[in-house]
């Protein structure tokens, strides 16, 4: 008995050494060898669960699946981004990465992987933890999306500022002083060719000017600067079975831009040689200007101008309105208007010229008819045209304004007027005929152009004389000729063209 006692000690005591250690190989304290230095807080033993950021998936989830909670929680994503410190800019680039299937890869986590932080869910609501180890059986699936950023970028600026001095020494040693920006490339070009001056690093450079006379002397510095930028890619794990967003880490690259380049050029021109001392001379007699144009008789005037029209024109009559015995009075006449024309003189001298001219105008005209105390009145717009031929006469041939006058004939014409009131036709046809009158104008120069300023006043001797057009409601037609002396007076305003 003693013996069997002696022998089942030193067993039992090797049973609970072996289960012990089966005990520690199971425990979470055995994750210690696969996430060395992470307690059980930072330690990822599982996924799914009340933790899940989406919970209820599983190792199948898909693409469409991933991109489909994105874009539900865009929101989430950002704030989740935003509370480890990193901005909308990549915020926006990690969700159009996803929205698109952009730079996604599928991998599995592998035992021991580190992850800067990772979403989770508490409480029902979204947290993160921050440096974990992943401790998964089995090597769990997951997205892995890859986000670069050009969070930096470096621009070393071309510089072609140059100063060139010139040291100009009549009878002796005459040289040049360049100062530019190191790293520029400077040339000079003068009598004997082209050289390069400065290169290599230099700013500074010194040298003869040979033969100052010659010619002119031209300097162009060119400098070329390179640009840098730098990429951060951002690594994101994203696990299938709960979509919780992770950070396994960041990289920065940098990289060359394109360069810019910049070209300046400086021109340094001859002096003037010296000049001996000569003998004074007699001053040469004044030499008269030179004759106008109109003074060579080869000139033309171009005139465009509006202008406004003073009328007044009046003529009266009576009609019987049908078998009416009362007669019904009338008057008509026009008002003023407005319109544009068009000269053209011939300089025949540097006093004389012959003027043809056109104008368009439009009139107002007034009618009116009544009997015992009742009257109709009506107006319209009515054209008018007048045709001119004229002999200026330039009162200041040489001033600095030319101011001209003198008479004209021509041909003018106005509309005429039809009334249709109480079951009847009245009608004024107004004829056209011989113009005559006087003119002056100005020409103030633009300087020493061309061009001037025209401004002209105008009195035009015109008669109307319309025929009177009565129709009664039988048909019967009544004429008589009237005089309405219409005598436009026009204000001009335009410009003149002296070719």
């Amino acid at each position: 008995m003693y013996m069997l006692s002696r022998l089942v000690k030193p067993a039992a005591s090797l049973l609970f050494v072996l289960g012990m250690a089966i005990l520690a190989t199971s425990s979470p304290a055995a994750a210690q060898d696969v996430c060395p230095g992470f307690d059980r807080k930072h330690t990822i033993t599982r996924l799914g669960g009340p933790n899940a950021l989406a919970p209820g998936g599983g190792h199948s989830r898909t693409r469409a699946e991933l991109q489909a909670y994105f874009a539900a929680n865009a929101g989430t994503i950002r704030a989740v981004l935003a509370s480890q410190g990193i901005g909308e800019e990549v915020a926006s680039a990690l969700l159009d990465a996803v929205r698109q299937d952009a730079r996604i890869t599928e991998r599995a986590m592998p035992e021991g992987e580190r992850l800067q932080w990772m979403a989770y869910r508490k409480k029902g609501r979204v947290a993160t933890i921050e440096n974990v180890c992943l401790n998964l059986p089995g090597a769990a699936p997951a997205f892995e999306v890859i986000v670069p950023v050009v969070t930096a970028a470096e621009t070393a600026r071309a510089d072609c500022s140059i100063d060139v001095t010139a040291d100009h020494q009549p009878g002796g040693t005459s040289s040049f002083r360049i100062r530019t920006a190191p790293g520029a490339r400077v040339t000079l070009e003068g009598p004997a060719g082209s050289r390069t001056i400065l290169e290599g690093g230099g700013s500074n450079w010194t040298g003869p000017w040979e033969d100052p006379y010659g010619t002119d002397y031209a300097f162009t510095v060119t400098s070329e600067r390179a640009t840098a930028e730098t990429v951060t890619r951002y690594t994101f794990l994203v696990p299938r079975e709960c979509l919780n967003l992770a950070l396994i880490g960041r990289t920065e690259e940098r990289r060359a831009g394109k360069p810019e380049t910049c070209t300046e050029r400086r021109i340094v021109p001859r002096p003037a040689p010296p000049v001996s001392p000569v003998q004074p001379v007699r001053p040469l007699p004044p030499v008269p200007p030179p004759a106008s144009v109109e003074a060579r008789g080869a000139g033309w005037i171009l005139r465009p101008f509006a202008a406004y029209l003073f009328t007044d024109g009046e003529t009266s009559g009576t009609v019987n309105p049908g078998s009416c015995p009362c007669p019904a009075r009338t008057t008509y006449g026009y008002d003023d208007g407005y319109g544009f024309g068009l000269g053209l003189e011939r300089l025949l001298s540097d006093r004389f010229g012959v003027e043809v001219r056109g104008f368009h105008g439009r009139l107002e005209d007034r009618f009116w008819i009544g009997a015992n105390g009742i009257g109709i009145s009506e107006s319209e717009t009515l054209t008018y045209w007048d045709f001119s031929l004229g002999l200026n006469v330039h009162l200041t041939p040489r001033g600095g304004v030319d101011w001209y006058a003198g008479p004209f004939v021509g041909y003018g014409v106005v509309d005429g007027h039809e009334s249709f009131v109480v079951d009847r036709s009245l009608e004024y046809d107004a004829r056209g005929g011989l113009t005559w009158g006087a003119q002056t104008g100005l020409d103030w120069p633009f300087g020493d152009g061309p061009w001037s300023l025209h401004v002209g006043a105008r009195y035009t001797r015109y008669a109307a004389d319309p025929t009177y057009r009565y129709t009664d409601p039988g048909g019967a037609v009544f004429e008589q000729r009237k005089s309405i002396d219409l005598d436009p007076i026009s204000l001009e305003l335009g410009v003149a063209y002296h070719f």
